[in-house]
């Protein structure tokens, strides 16, 4: 009696020691080709966390770059900003129409806090792109990804492309490499 092999996925039979089916290609369990194709797969699938941390984490860093120049611009001209904005027909007609009493100091507080708001947005992103980047600090990376996206609340699309990114950043959650497992395993 002879020890017939028979394909895992179409069923074909199987000449004694091949390494492939000859009717759909499939790799034969327990061969150097299934060893070969397993460790291909592991490579593959490590180049593809790093490229997945990699675009992430330039999503990341772009904003993060434009929200510390534009804080930094913005409070360096705060004085100037809030006169320009106060002194503005428009501005003034506006608050008329309201019926708001407000003031140019007023106008230089909220320019200012909104100013360190985006400053500290930007500055936490910078933490989590780097994070993502070294794919190191899982949970610090989605942390510092999400409290970046509520300091970026004022802008409702700030605020709903950064719980998008932070979404991508949990999910990358296998592609970091010092995580211990979350979940006890007994």
């Amino acid at each position: 009696m002879t020890d017939k092999k028979f394909c895992t996925k179409c069923g074909a039979e199987l000449p004694i020691n091949a390494q492939f089916c000859s009717s759909c290609g499939q790799v034969v369990a327990g061969t150097d080709a299934e060893a070969k194709f397993r460790q291909n797969e592991a490579e593959f699938e490590e180049i593809m966390k790093i490229n997945s941390s990699t675009w992430v984490s330039f999503m990341i860093g772009i904003y993060a770059i434009f929200a510390i120049i534009g804080a930094l611009a913005g409070l360096l001209q705060a004085g100037t900003l809030a006169s320009t904005i106060f002194n503005s027909p428009e501005f003034q007609q506006y608050i008329k129409s309201l019926g708001w009493v407000v003031t140019q100091q007023d106008v230089l507080n909220y320019i200012t806090w909104f100013g360190y708001m985006m400053l500290a947005s930007g500055i936490l992103a910078a933490i989590s792109a780097v994070l993502v980047k070294k794919r190191i600090k899982w949970m610090i990376a989605v942390a510092c990804c999400l409290l970046a996206a509520v300091l970026c609340v004022w802008s409702i699309l700030g605020f709903i492309l950064g719980l998008l990114v932070t979404w991508c950043v949990i999910s990358l959650r296998e592609c970091f490499i010092d995580e211990p497992d979350l979940v006890d395993e007994n």
